[in-house]
């Protein structure tokens, strides 16, 4: 009797090893289907086993992978990363190094069809493969636009719906914007509704592919000159390519959605998340040291989520939120769609995780609402924090002894940030509570963890903890202006897993003398 399909299509699994240093080894069953060429990312003239010439992505995949990837991290658990077709269903979620099977219905490779077919995404990384939606390049000499759609999740792939895309949205985005806040969300806005809808079109045929590159690129090109605005480091806008492709519509072919399930590879001993239970009284004593020395109006929180102890300084005062707040923004975009990793706010989550984009946040609060965001907040506990609207693109027993004084109605405080990471994480490890008080799924929430843990680190969103914890995982929300810092994180100290919480004010204040603050939080904590 022949063996099942799925044993026939499924190779051996590697061997474990000790993954190198400063890497990450990730074990994947493979499908063995044989003649099935591979693009590799940036293989260049180099030798790379098995490198076909990969596409030269316009967005930089060095900003788009999964935490588990980062160039920082030591002493990780391996993970795995796999697509299902989505009627499969739900597939248990596999800890601790296990390794699942593909159903027999699973998504196996194909020989394209079309020598311009989409390209494939890197396959070791959620993120890289859910934004690879986004990615287009430039293949040498042909100069051919090619789009990876694998990841996409379209009701149909239809040539006259690419068509109209264009009519509609090609105009609005082809305009003259102004070099103001407003001029930079505008055209972020018109950048990204072209994007969607040329995404939405699906992975068209041959006669359009031409049509749908140039259309990404150029939106493309749009979205990254508004966010060379908006960035913590400003950042040189990239030149605006042209759309002359015509497009002979000829298919209107369907396309089975995919479901990304994600595996957080989270250090070893960190998957717990015990609530507030007992106030560490040395610990508390301390944080009101440094509160009552610091020359300034400060805020702390901390919370070890292996034991539940907990304390804080100034935690119920209110501080300026600055982009904290944004969590609201992200809960909200999480839960508009059963699979955010293909919805249409992914990118904009994505560029909020990351450097915390102003134009992504206003672009949820545009299409989603001010209730939604609102609602966000609670469902993360963030009771006293307030997101009054939009953010100025191109900028970024109550416990309040010493509340600072405000000059902005977007607030937040030392303990509703804490709430909000702890529900984020124990979320993200199945707890029911946390679960049901989000309103979050737990892929839902898992993907929102992973948002958090690898922002880009320059300038202001470097944070006030980041630079004293080494080598340390952390996953971290970042806020500040021009007088006032805030650092949210997760760190994910091997075996004592923590959130650290450290606001900061003063007029005046600068960016070194509050890392100073957050250090000596830290030391507090080291001090148990």
């Amino acid at each position: 009797m022949p063996a099942p399909l799925t044993r026939r299509r499924l190779r051996a699994a590697e061997a474990l090893r000790e993954a190198d240093v400063r890497r990450v080894h990730v074990q994947q069953a493979k499908l063995a289907v044989a003649g099935v060429p591979e693009a590799v990312p940036h293989a260049d003239r180099r030798g790379h086993v098995g490198a076909g010439r990969g596409t030269e992505g316009l967005l930089a995949e060095r900003e788009l992978g999964l935490a588990l990837e980062d160039v920082e991290r030591v002493d990780v658990v391996r993970v795995g990363v796999q697509l299902d077709a989505f009627e499969v269903g739900a597939e248990a979620e596999l800890d601790h190094l296990e390794l699942g099977q593909l159903r027999e219905d699973a998504v196996v490779s194909r020989r394209p069809l079309d020598p311009f077919a989409a390209v494939r995404p890197v396959r070791d990384s959620v993120h890289a493969r859910s934004m690879a939606r986004y990615n287009v390049g430039v293949p040498r000499p042909l100069v051919v636009l090619l789009v990876a759609l694998v990841s996409a999740a379209p009701a149909a792939a239809d040539d006259f719906a690419l068509l109209r895309a264009r009519d509609r949205y090609l105009p609005p985005a082809q305009r003259g914007f102004p070099a103001t806040p407003d001029g930079y969300q505008a055209r972020y806005e018109a950048g990204r509704d072209l994007m969607e809808a040329a995404l939405a079109a699906g992975p068209v045929g041959g006669r359009c592919t031409l049509l749908l590159g140039q259309l990404l690129a150029f939106a493309q090109a749009q979205i990254r000159t508004a966010e060379a605005a908006d960035r913590p480091v400003r950042r040189a806008p990239p030149a605006l390519p042209r759309v002359t492709a015509a497009c002979a519509p000829s298919s209107r072919a369907r396309s089975r959605p995919r479901r990304t399930v994600v595996r957080l590879g989270l250090p070893a001993g960190t998957q717990v998340a015990a609530p507030p239970r007992r106030t560490d009284t040395a610990l508390a004593h301390r944080l009101a040291d440094i509160g009552t020395r610091f020359d300034g109006w400060s805020g702390f929180w901390v919370h070890d989520l292996s034991t539940g102890r907990s304390a804080g300084w100034n935690s119920d005062a209110r501080f300026p939120g600055a982009s904290t707040v944004k969590l609201g923004a992200v809960v909200a975009a999480l839960r508009a769609t059963a699979l955010p990793e293909h919805g249409r706010h992914w990118y904009d989550l994505q560029r909020i995780g990351a450097w915390s984009s102003n134009l992504g946040a206003n672009r949820i609060l545009r299409e989603l609402g001010q209730g939604a965001v609102n609602d966000g907040l609670r469902r993360l506990g963030m009771w006293s924090s307030t997101y009054p609207g939009p953010y100025r693109a191109t900028t970024a027993v109550v416990d309040a002894p010493k509340p600072p004084p405000l000059a902005t109605t977007r607030v937040t405080t030392a303990q509703d940030l804490g709430r909000a990471l702890y529900r984020l994480h124990a979320g993200a490890l199945g707890n029911e509570r946390a679960l049901r008080e989000t309103g979050l799924t737990r892929h839902q929430a898992r993907l929102g963890l992973s948002l958090l843990l690898r922002p880009e680190r320059e300038g202001h969103n470097v944070g006030l903890l980041r630079p004293w914890l080494g080598n340390t995982l952390v996953a971290e929300k970042n806020g500040w202006l021009s007088d006032a810092y805030t650092t949210a994180a997760l760190v994910y100290r091997r075996g004592a897993p923590v959130i650290v919480v450290v606001e900061a004010y003063r007029p005046g204040l600068t960016a070194t003398a509050a890392r100073r603050l957050g250090r000596a939080v830290l030391r507090a904590l080291d001090a148990r």
